[in-house]
């Protein structure tokens, strides 16, 4: 058996512009719950965009995140894709594996690729520094794989946390009917974004329970996050360093 590829471990965060399409296809068959995160299908080091599958219908139309790795607006965007007509036996039965990737894609084909390979978002295990070492912000921010952006959002919405409480009907600027999570809008953009949902620091509630403010950032460009009780944790951490 020939041994699979490398899959490419480029990662890209849907805005709400992205969900609010994505969840009105209809019928949809690839996904039922859409994941916040997708994941490049293609092989390591391919040339072009990344791709990643988003969703589906019964027509077999299926709806593909294009992007690259410097991705802006212009760059990014999500198109219907005719599927890829190639094949391959199947070692294990009589029938033949389809590419999953669409008409054209660039390298290998879908069944050449190790499409399972996770080890790139698998958090390390936490390890304890070396006796009487000084505790600095950046370790606890390598520990738990969080960019200073990311942790900036995130003390922000502790800030809101304490100020409305975690479920309000108060929140930055409005109120809302019924209880709801203190919520801050993301860049799609910012970096650690995916890992810091990986590693469910924070999530993306869907539905939405209300807009946030939107600021300079537009429904193409962002997405809104709020904290986990892990994230809520690594806040804990991080607050003597801020209150010193």
């Amino acid at each position: 058996m020939n041994a699979k590829l490398r899959r490419c471990t480029a990662l890209a965060v849907l805005s709400e512009l992205d969900w609010e399409v994505l969840r009105a296809v209809p019928q949809p068959t690839v996904i039922k719950e859409l994941d916040p995160w997708l994941r490049c299908e293609l092989s390591h080091r391919h040339r072009g965009q990344h791709h990643a599958l988003a969703q589906g219908d019964a027509k077999r139309r299926d709806w593909w995140l294009r992007w690259t790795d410097d991705a802006t607006i212009r760059d990014r965007d999500l198109a219907i894709l005719l599927p890829c007509a190639a094949d391959a036996a199947n070692e294990a039965s009589a029938e033949t594996d389809p590419c999953l990737l669409f008409a054209g894609h660039a390298g290998p084909h879908s069944f050449q690729i190790d499409r399972h390979d996770l080890q790139p978002y698998t958090k390390p295990p936490c390890e304890g520094g070396e006796a009487g070492a000084t505790t600095t912000v950046a370790r606890v921010l390598a520990v738990h794989r969080l960019t200073q952006p990311m942790a900036d959002y995130m003390r922000e919405l502790g800030t809101l946390e304490q100020v409305c409480g975690t479920r309000s009907k108060a929140h930055r600027g409005l109120t809302t009917a019924t209880l709801a999570p203190q919520l801050v809008r993301v860049d799609v953009h910012t970096p650690g974004l995916a890992t810091s949902l990986i590693d469910d620091m924070v999530r993306v509630p869907v539905p939405m329970p209300y807009a946030p403010w939107l600021g300079s950032l537009t429904l193409k460009t962002s997405v809104p996050i709020t904290l986990t009780p892990n994230g809520r944790c690594v806040l804990a951490e991080l607050a003597p360093f801020w209150h010193s």
